[in-house]
């Protein structure tokens, strides 16, 4: 998972200490990680709040709405589908934007990749979504970037499942 370049060092993790055990902790590039690249408890911690924040009631709206009505075909029926100032809309930003923060988790190595992707399919769903018009609304909003790191965490997806 690592290049052997990559490995800083080991630490005894305080948080172990704390619970009466020495275990050590590698450091792969300035990221503490369980020895072996395994997942550690603040990954876990975080794939947790993650889930909680889920579960927030109009953000749990938003994503039931996301699932069952929003099928775009186009750019410009999204356009439609959200007009501004409806709840689509901004059902629709709560949505791709929690999912783009979740995923730039990943992304900048806050959280373990395998981890993420075993608890937060949902992120593969709102690409799968969006991909055959991402392009066109990254024009329109002049924004290139825009759900660049959902596309990211697919694309890894992709790859892991094709080297299984």
């Amino acid at each position: 998972m690592f290049e052997r370049e990559s490995l800083l060092g080991f630490f005894v993790c305080p948080w172990w200490q704390e619970q009466g055990e020495s275990r050590c902790v590698a450091v792969f590039d300035g990221r503490e990680r369980g020895v072996g690249g395994l997942a550690d408890i603040r990954d876990a911690e975080l794939i947790l709040h993650l889930y909680e924040l889920r579960r927030e009631a109009t953000l749990r709206q938003a994503r039931e709405w996301f699932m069952h009505q929003c099928n775009p075909k186009n750019a410009e029926e999204l356009s439609q589908l959200i007009p501004p100032g409806s709840d689509a809309n901004r059902f629709f930003r709560m949505v791709t934007s929690y999912w783009d923060m979740a995923a730039s988790f990943l992304v900048r190595g806050a959280v373990d990749e395998q981890l993420f992707l075993d608890n937060c399919g949902e992120c593969l769903m709102v690409w799968r979504k969006l991909a055959p018009i991402a392009d066109a609304l990254r024009t329109q909003r002049k924004a290139p970037r825009y759900l660049a790191n959902v596309e990211e965490v697919f694309r890894r997806f992709e790859a892991r499942r094709a080297a299984q």
